[in-house]
């Protein structure tokens, strides 16, 4: 099979990257902005220069330019106060994207040759299923159902239009190193608040105290990153640590090689500051499956990169022996996952008896209309639900969403 390498002009697709990055350098730029003056209205800018390249750049571009907008989209949330619009602009970004299509499609001469992807089936039947959730007769209505609906269908078009899209592989390498520069910037941030304490993100704006919730505060206070919770920089970082030993892996160049394992250092640290701990386990599940895909049918590269694994688990042992008060709570999560027990009872209490609740109750779930930006706007009408009330509002684990408002 032919490889390309790494330093070869045609590995990556250069307008999707300096798109991403422009991008990126008007988002971080009204950030700074905002923390100058601390005007809510700039923080538009970032959603308009979005939209407005989103239109005019070429349509491969276009899931980098979202990508790019949902890994800043937390942050902006809170620094606007979760103004209506921002709170759901990633949204309707990916609406734009739809309607420049259709427009495309009705307008031009040429077909834009839509593929469909593998595994189109079973996203129909999931798209299907959940329209018909709207009208679940244990939901709240069928407004309330619409408005929930984006959470999950919105972003499963992104999966058809980048299939569609893309037709080389550089062009999703250069999707994969845009995931790799926001990963960096994560890790560094998340690293720069875990070290500042919660007068970090307070210092930017006060609106970052509902979320902490006089919860996560000094010793316990769990770095953002640019995510809209406390500890949720990690979600970012599990998904795209894999993307970065892959690209460690296949590089052969040496500098390349020193700065990817530099950066991997630095995302295990910001992983342990987040305090997630199944964040970490999936980081290292996940990484360990690309290594394996990559390398299956190469036994010595197996055991050299179990052997390097090995020794990063050894080496990170040390940061425990580390006499810092600031560090104990995160210490004491990291050690609690050699304990199944500590694991299971955090996350696991209640999940039995909630499974058989929803199975005997209602086995084609509680509809949609109890979770998603707009279900605060209807927790009056959801809290005098005679069946499902309040306490089923916002599942915080996304088996739980699913089985609890989508059923088995």
């Amino acid at each position: 099979m032919k490889t390309v390498a790494l330093n070869s002009s045609s590995y990556f697709n250069k307008s999707i990257l300096q798109i991403s990055i422009f991008n990126i350098l008007v988002i971080t730029g009204t950030i700074f902005l905002f923390s100058l003056v601390s005007l809510p209205a700039i923080l538009f800018i970032p959603f308009c220069v979005s939209a407005l390249t989103l239109f005019l750049g070429p349509f491969k571009a276009a899931p980098a330019i979202i990508l790019t907008y949902v890994g800043f989209d937390g942050m902006l949330k809170i620094l606007s106060g979760y103004n209506p619009v921002i709170h759901v602009a990633s949204d309707l970004l990916v609406v734009l994207l739809c309607i420049r299509w259709l427009i495309f499609v009705a307008f031009s001469r040429s077909s834009l040759n839509f593929k469909l992807p593998p595994f189109w089936v079973f996203f129909l039947i999931h798209a299907m299923w959940v329209s018909l959730e709207i009208l679940n007769p244990y939901g709240i209505g069928l407004v309330p159902g619409i408005a929930a609906y984006k959470i999950y269908a919105s972003f499963l078009t992104l999966y058809f239009f980048t299939y569609s899209f893309f037709d080389k592989v550089s062009d999703l390498r250069s999707m994969f190193v845009l995931a790799i520069i926001i990963l960096t910037v994560e890790s560094i941030l998340s690293i720069y608040q875990f070290n500042l304490g919660a007068s970090s993100v307070l210092a930017l704006s006060p609106n970052y105290a509902k979320p902490m919730n006089d919860i996560f505060v000094g010793k316990q206070f769990r770095p953002f990153g640019t995510a809209a919770t406390p500890g949720g920089a990690s979600t970012w970082l599990f998904l795209s640590t894999p993307l970065v030993v892959a690209f460690t892996s296949m590089d052969k160049k040496m500098f390349k090689k020193i700065v990817l394992i530099a950066l991997i250092i630095v995302v295990i640290y910001a992983l342990f500051v987040c305090q997630i701990r199944s964040a970490m386990l999936k980081a290292v599940a996940g990484s360990i499956a690309a290594y394996i895909v990559i390398f299956w049918r190469k036994p010595v590269r197996l055991f050299a990169g179990a052997l390097v694994g090995g020794l990063f688990y050894l080496s990170f042992q040390l940061i425990l022996t580390i006499d810092d008060p600031q560090m104990k709570t995160a210490q004491a999560r990291y050690e609690a996952i050699n304990s199944i027990r500590s694991i299971t009872s955090s996350r696991g209490h209640g999940v039995v008896e909630n499974i058989l609740y929803i199975w005997e109750n209602a086995p084609f779930g509680i509809g949609l209309s109890r979770t998603g930006a707009a279900a605060k706007v209807f927790e009056e009408k959801i809290s005098s639900n005679p069946y499902f009330g309040v306490e089923w509002m916002f599942a915080d684990n996304l088996y739980k969403a699913f089985r609890e408002y989508c059923g088995f």
